[in-house]
């Protein structure tokens, strides 16, 4: 964390299926790996001294719900969460511990994220935060339902899906239609593989389940894919 000059203490989150996961498993951060369904075991111990908590798990919704309930009565400062697969206005609504939310779960060719803050000081702290990781930020006013990239990505990735069930073309000659069609730097499924299936397929539920618009249902052969 080169040229990251804070004396905040910082406890960071970290679930298996997260991207960044192994670059918190080394001795300058201080990480803790989430068990999604032994949640119960975080204890008040984990959090002592602990000014900011950075949560990068990647869950459903009602496993995210529980884990951030959980922290909440652990721990008294900051949350900086990861809600790139759930619907983050509402969980910003709700926990007023989050001052700052990111989509850092999903691939991108850019090596940027979005970020979204409640103030400027939650901004500085978590724009130098992913810098020190190599990482850049853009900053957006509002989170919506999986920030803008996994949503607009993710509904790529399913329509190329729908297509290839239907056999308009092979998966290879859609990649390479997106491609050199539209200049996208991969193909759809191609960043399927590179995001990972069970992310997109979150993300996917996520915006069904909460909209209830037949858009976001997600294709049987992706589905397939888990």
């Amino acid at each position: 964390m080169k040229g990251f000059i804070n004396m905040k203490t910082r406890l960071i989150l970290t679930s298996s299926n997260h991207p960044l996961e192994k670059k918190f498993k080394t001795k300058e951060f201080k990480s803790i790996e989430v068990d999604p369904v032994a949640i119960w075991e975080l204890d008040g111990s984990d959090f002592e001294d602990v000014d900011i908590v950075y949560d990068f798990t990647c869950f459903d919704r009602a496993t995210k719900l529980d884990l951030l309930e959980k922290i909440s009565h652990l721990h008294e400062g900051e949350i900086m969460t990861d809600l790139t697969t759930n619907w983050g206005d509402y969980f910003i609504e709700h926990y007023p511990q989050i001052t700052a939310a990111f989509a850092a779960a999903f691939y991108s060719p850019k090596n940027t994220i979005e970020v979204y803050s409640k103030d400027v000081e939650a901004y500085e702290e978590v724009t130098d935060f992913f810098k020190s990781i190599g990482m850049e930020v853009e900053n957006t006013n509002s989170v919506g339902i999986c920030f803008t990239y996994p949503r607009v990505i993710s509904m790529i990735i399913n329509e190329a899906y729908f297509s290839s069930e239907e056999k308009m073309a092979t998966n290879e000659d859609i990649d390479t239609a997106m491609k050199f069609g539209v200049n996208y730097p991969l193909g759809p499924f191609e960043w399927a593989q590179k995001i990972g299936h069970d992310k997109v397929i979150l993300v996917l539920d996520e915006l069904y389940q909460v909209t209830g618009d037949p858009r976001y249902r997600v294709s049987r052969s992706l589905r397939m894919q888990m």
